[in-house]
Order: structure tokens, then sequence, then C-alpha cells
């Protein structure tokens, strides 16, 4: 396939490099030289120049919007994937003529994920499940001064609920719609970034109805994991060592950070439909952070 990458960032130089390794033609849109493929200074130069079978767009989350309105006053025709998260505050998406679109949530291709998906869903009763994620910001980038990138301004499209997104959406992934009970702050630290820096949030959905989340950008070591209680045990799976552990055994996967980036994009480069993130989901998610944000807001963030 022809494949365009809007946007060479950390993300979109990540996307550009595993297509290439795929064995798609990959070229990038980009206001740096530096990419090692066919570089365009605009989408609509891209677009114009190229015909182009499947569309990345990995640029900050503020200009999401923009580039989804260049999408479709392009008509543009092919598949698209947009970065999460969709876009930085929920509103109307311009009328697209893709033939399929997804949200880059690429979690939940990861092999430890899905297999707690199919233990959860073999489960006759799950009581509880409690998602935790947390990473120093300085780590995020660890290239770049983290002050001067959008993760750390809320109105650029960044801070903590749009960066750590994904947790947001595996709840919704594993347990369907999530009605929030409450959010609450937690943690404030020295960093020079837009509050909250920590958060927990309670939710609750039909499958499941005590859900917690928490989210940090404070912790060193980074941690991820899930854990969730049926009426056969505990189930944790732990993100980053990919290894599940229930009834007192503990399983590994495959860990290369690349991996659920693979089968994402082997999936939007078939015809197969699986697990890809709707942009429905990615809009839900979208609102569901919005939602987070003013319960905080009425409390004083």
């Amino acid at each position: 396939m022809n494949i365009g990458v809007v946007g060479y960032g950390s993300i979109g130089a990540r996307h550009a490099r595993i297509l290439a390794e795929l064995h798609h033609d990959v070229c990038v849109v980009s206001q740096r030289d530096e990419a090692p493929f066919t570089t365009y200074r605009t989408l609509k130069k891209l677009l114009d120049s190229q015909s182009i079978d499947y569309l990345i767009i990995a640029t900050p989350t503020g200009l999401h919007r923009q580039n989804l309105d260049e999408v479709s006053d392009c008509g543009f025709t092919g598949r698209l994937l947009v970065e999460k998260p969709l876009l930085a505050t929920a509103a109307p998406l311009p009328r697209l003529a893709v033939t399929r679109a997804a949200v880059g949530y690429n979690l939940r291709f990861h092999p430890t994920v899905r297999r707690l998906r199919d233990m959860t869903m073999a489960s006759e009763q799950v009581d509880s499940a409690s998602f935790s994620v947390g990473q120093h910001l300085e780590d995020w980038r660890p290239s770049r001064n983290y002050r001067t990138t959008y993760s750390a301004r809320r109105n650029l499209g960044g801070g903590l609920l749009r960066d750590l997104s994904h947790e947001l959406d595996l709840a919704r992934f594993l347990f369907g719609e999530l009605t929030l009970l409450d959010a609450e702050e937690g943690r404030n630290t020295e960093l020079e970034a837009d509050r909250p820096h920590e958060v927990t949030i309670r939710a609750s959905s039909t499958t499941c109805k005590h859900i917690t989340i928490s989210m940090n950008m404070i912790d060193r070591p980074a941690t991820r994991f899930i854990e969730v209680t049926t009426g056969e045990g505990v189930i944790r799976a732990d993100l980053l060592t990919a290894q599940l552990e229930a009834k007192r055994t503990i399983t590994s996967d495959n860990a290369d950070r690349d991996f659920s980036y693979q089968l994402m994009h082997q999936e939007m480069t078939s015809d197969e439909t699986g697990d890809v993130a709707s942009l429905a989901d990615g809009l839900a998610t979208v609102t569901l952070i919005d939602t987070i944000e003013k319960a905080l807001e009425s409390v004083g963030i």
C-alpha cells in the first residue's frame, strides 16, 4: 500500500518505521527534512501528489480537527487512522469519504490485554476492575524538554487525561460504555505542567459495577497494569512486562513495544474487522475526558 504519515514527531516516526518494516511504501508530511522518506510540507500537497491508500494523522492533538477538515476538503477516499486522542475536546466531525476510519488506541492489540479480555468474557461474574498507569512526564519524550511539549499543556490538546487516555479506552473496550461516578485529583508536584498531575476516576458499566482508573505523570519507574476481580479470583495484567497472573500462575506474552502497533496496522491494511477503535469510540473517549475535567473543575481544579 501507499501510506502517508502526517506529522513526524516521535509517534509519527514510529508509525512510519513500522509500516516500512511491514513492506509498505511510506511518505510523510513534515516541516523537517530528517525523515528517511519522501517528505511533503502540507497534507494537501501529499494528497495532490500521491495516490494514498492509508493515511495516518500523527500531529499534536490540537491539530487533529484541522487535519480532519483538510482530509474532508481533499475528498480523500482511502483508509484513515487518527492518533489518540481523536480530538482535544468533543465536537462534531467533518463529513469524511474514507472507506475505513479508526483511532490509534493500539493497546487494544496488546497480547496481554487480549488474553485478559478473553478471560473476563468467559467469567460469569466480574466484581471490580482497576486500571493504573504512571510515568514521569520527563520520561515521555526523553530527548525533549517536557516544558516545550504539547503534553504539558491542556490548551494544546495535551495533559494527563489526553496523553494517557489509553486506560479510558481500555475500560470501555473491556467493559462497555462507562458512567462516571466521580473524579478526584491526587498528588501535585513541582512539574511545570497543567494540572491534574494525578487523578483517580471511579466509574461503572453494565458489565462491571466498580471500575477505578488511576493515572499520573509522576511515577518512576513507570507502571501500567489492570486488575480484574472475578468470581474465579483476581487476574492481574502487567502491560509493561506483558505478564498475566491468574490463579497463582504467571504467563508471558510478546513485550515488544512495536507489536501492538504492527497488529493494529495489519488490521487496518487488510479487510479484517476486529478490535480497532472506531471514530465513535474515539469520540466517546474524548467526551468522557471532557466530563472528567468538568467534574474536577467543580471541586476546584
